[in-house]
């Protein structure tokens, strides 16, 4: 049955109009489609997606670090939000980590680049990041510079450092990958000392 407001006239519309049509709204956006009856023969490979998806949506609600969850999802959300994508943060993670294996994967919780940033020197951009990996080397690549640096996170998987600003500078896109544990690529600008990208 379909939900109307405004009968017969009516502006909006939700539900199931007997077997024929569904009425439906997504991101601000009404929608009707024709009914398909559902089917869910679970082949391996839906029961294998399924799987993934629900440990990926574990790891999101319950990170290995509880104590970085706001950051680690104001991360992704950040994340989402530079590469002008319409999805949630959530979604943003699990389109980079959907198709690793994460009993070996990085898990990255967060990575940031900024110039001038308080740590560091006036002319000096300072990168740092915090994964569930420690003693892992990360590999970070400006794509505006061609410069390039090789990093390894410490006992706890985090890793900082400062580094000229001419060779990183803000508003620059950076990729961070792993060269040797599988990671998705993640690109991200650099921050102004404002904060601003």
């Amino acid at each position: 049955m379909a939900k109307v407001t405004g009968p017969l006239f009516s502006i909006t519309a939700r539900g199931q109009i007997g077997k024929a049509l569904i009425y439906s709204r997504w991101r601000n956006i009404d929608y009707v489609k024709k009914y398909a009856a559902p089917v869910q023969p679970n082949t391996p490979a839906q029961i294998a997606v399924r799987d993934q998806i629900r440990r990926l949506a574990q790891i999101w609600s319950n990170p290995p670090d509880p104590s970085i969850i706001r950051e680690f999802h104001a991360y992704y959300i950040t994340l989402q939000q530079m590469h002008e994508l319409v999805m949630t943060g959530y979604n943003m993670f699990i389109r980079l980590y959907f198709p690793f294996d994460m009993d070996e994967a990085v898990l990255m919780y967060f990575a940031y680049g900024r110039e001038s940033d308080d740590g560091c020197e006036w002319n000096q951009t300072a990168l740092w990041g915090y994964c569930n990996t420690p003693n892992t080397h990360l590999y970070l690549y400006n794509e505006e510079t061609g410069k390039a640096v090789t990093t390894t996170t410490d006992d706890r998987g985090q890793f900082n450092g400062c580094f000229p600003a001419e060779d990183w500078p803000a508003h620059s896109w950076v990729r961070l990958t792993c060269p040797d544990k599988p990671m998705p690529e993640i690109r991200f600008k650099i921050f102004d000392y404002d904060f601003g990208w």
